[in-house]
Parts: C-alpha cells; sequence; structure tokens
C-alpha cells in the first residue's frame, strides 16, 4: 500500500513539473531535434529540387520542405514518416546504410498530396487512361 502512494506520488511530481516546464522542455527537445537533423546535412542535399515537378525544395525549411515518399508502398525498412526517423537519429554509418536502402523520393508538398502511398500504379494507370480516354494508345 505505501509502495504504491509513493508511486502515484512521484507520478504526479513529475506531472507538474513537466506542466510548469512545458516551454522549457520544448526548447531542449526542438534544439536536440535540430542538432540530429544537423548530422544528416550532406546525405540529404540541403538544396535540391523535386523529383516530379521539378520545384526547389529545402531539407529543415518549414515554406519549401522536402517530403520523403516511400516509394515501394511502405515496404521500406523505416515504417514511420522518414522525417521522424531522422530527427530521432543521428547520422551514424549503420543508419546512413538504412537510409540508403530505403531509396526515399524526394518531393514537395504538392506533389506528395496528390501521389498515394498504395497502389501507385493503379492510380496513375487510371489517370492516364482518364486523361487520354480508354480507346487511345499509350
Amino acid at each position: 500500500m505505501n509502495k504504491y502512494k509513493e508511486s502515484h506520488k512521484r507520478r504526479l511530481q513529475k506531472k507538474r513539473y513537466v506542466d510548469n516546464n512545458r516551454l522549457m522542455l520544448n526548447k531542449k527537445s526542438l534544439a536536440r531535434r535540430n542538432t540530429i537533423l544537423q548530422s544528416w546535412i550532406g546525405i540529404i542535399p540541403k538544396h535540391t529540387n523535386c523529383e516530379v515537378c521539378k520545384n526547389t525544395i529545402e531539407f529543415m525549411n518549414k515554406h519549401n520542405p522536402i517530403f520523403f515518399d516511400h516509394r515501394n508502398e511502405g515496404n521500406e525498412l523505416i515504417k514511420t514518416p522518414p522525417t521522424n526517423w531522422l530527427s530521432l537519429r543521428y547520422a551514424t554509418p549503420k543508419n546512413i546504410d538504412i537510409w540508403k536502402s530505403c531509396n526515399f523520393g524526394m518531393l514537395c508538398r504538392h506533389c506528395n498530396q496528390f501521389l498515394p502511398t498504395k497502389n501507385r500504379k493503379e492510380f496513375l494507370l487510371k489517370a492516364i487512361k482518364y486523361t487520354f480516354g480508354e480507346n487511345e494508345k499509350i
């Protein structure tokens, strides 16, 4: 019984600390995330072009960000959103090999929203048939 009260009291103290210091904790986690992402510059280009529409996109930019696209319908080693995976892992040789094996596409916001992750080929074939008509050969 006493053990339960202590653990409950400890959880309340931790919750109170987090609630009272939320801004400071968010700044620390954001600084750590940016430091980790900085380690990936060079492996991932800072400035590049969208692979579909050729618009300029930038790594770690809020206005024209790179959207990493799962090309293989989500069958890559990295199942989580790629930017989240990058922000939690430093660029070590092992992590670089994992990243390169996934072969993510680099898209702008518009192209990433347009292309579905699942059944992409069927979607594009239907879009081409719709655009050119059923009887026309592609």
